[in-house]
């Protein structure tokens, strides 16, 4: 995690395989028709400012801008 005045950046990655989150990410994700996956990508996605995957979809870079 980094924090700055401006920003914190969240950084989380495991050794798993990774997932195909190039499927999922543009989607219009509703929370009501999410099962057990997909509800972290909606959680992300509604915290953040900036949400990016590497490409194997096992580490995912979160930015949420501060107020100033």
């Amino acid at each position: 995690m980094t924090e700055t005045d401006r920003y914190v950046k969240i950084i989380v990655q495991d050794q798993g395989e990774g997932f195909k989150w190039q499927e999922i990410i543009g989607k219009n994700l509703d929370p009501e028709s999410l099962d057990e996956r997909g509800r972290g990508i909606y959680l992300a996605k509604m915290s953040s400012d900036f949400l990016s995957y590497n490409n194997r979809g096992n580490r995912v870079t979160i930015i949420r801008m501060l107020d100033s």
